[in-house]
C-alpha cells in the first residue's frame, strides 16, 4: 500500500483513497446533472429567477437605484415604466434622485387615479401605483406621472404627511416644462 505524509498535519493517508473519493465527488455531479431535479432548476427555476430580476426589477447600479416593479394582471408591460425611469436618469438627474431615494415599489395595477393616472397610499409610503394605460407609448408622461406620485411620498416622509395635490402638479409640470413637453396636466390645481 502507498501511504505519504501530509506536510500540514503529519497524518498518513492512503493516495488511492483519496482518488476515489475525488472520483465520487465526480461520479455523483455526473448523477445529479443527469437527474429531473437538475434539469427542473436549469431549465425552469434559473430562468424564472433571471426573469425576475429582468422585469419585474429596475437596477441602475452606477446611481444606487433599486425599484421592485410588482406583476401586474392589466398592464402586462413592465418595460414601459422602465423606460419612462431611464427616461427621467437621462433627462432629469435631480428628479431621478427623488424618485430613487424615496421609491422602493412601483405598483403598475390600475390605480385609484384610473387608467393613466397614478395612486399614493400612505399606508405604504415607498410604494407608488402607475398605470400608462393613457399614454403607453410616451415615456415622458409616465415619468411625470412617477413624479407626481413621488412627490406624494416625499410630502408624506419628509414634510410629516401634510399632501398637496397642487405642489404635486406643480413638480410635475415643472418636469415636463424643463425638457420643453407641452403637459396636458397644466391647468391643474
Amino acid at each position: 500500500m502507498v501511504y505519504f505524509y501530509r506536510h500540514d498535519d503529519k497524518k498518513k493517508t492512503n493516495v488511492f483513497e483519496e482518488t476515489k473519493k475525488e472520483n465520487k465527488w465526480k461520479e455523483n455531479w455526473i448523477i445529479f446533472k443527469r437527474s429531473l431535479l437538475f434539469k427542473i432548476f436549469f431549465w425552469f427555476i434559473f430562468p424564472v429567477t433571471l426573469v425576475n430580476f429582468w422585469v419585474f426589477r429596475y437596477d441602475d447600479f452606477s446611481n444606487n437605484c433599486h425599484i421592485k416593479i410588482k406583476l401586474s394582471l392589466l398592464e402586462w408591460n413592465n418595460l414601459r415604466i422602465k423606460k419612462a425611469l431611464k427616461f427621467t436618469r437621462d433627462n432629469s438627474p435631480n428628479y431621478y434622485h427623488k424618485v430613487c431615494s424615496h421609491i422602493d415599489i412601483i405598483s403598475p395595477d390600475l390605480p385609484c387615479g384610473g387608467a393613466g393616472g397614478g395612486c399614493f397610499r400612505v399606508e405604504n409610503p415607498r410604494q407608488i401605483e402607475i398605470s400608462v394605460e393613457n399614454h403607453r407609448d410616451n415615456s415622458s408622461l409616465t415619468a411625470a406621472m412617477i413624479i407626481h406620485e413621488t412627490c406624494h411620498s416625499i410630502q408624506y416622509q419628509d414634510k410629516n404627511g401634510a399632501l398637496s395635490e397642487s405642489e404635486c402638479y406643480h413638480e410635475m409640470n415643472n418636469f415636463l416644462q424643463e425638457l420643453n413637453i407641452d403637459s396636458p396636466w397644466k391647468n391643474y390645481q
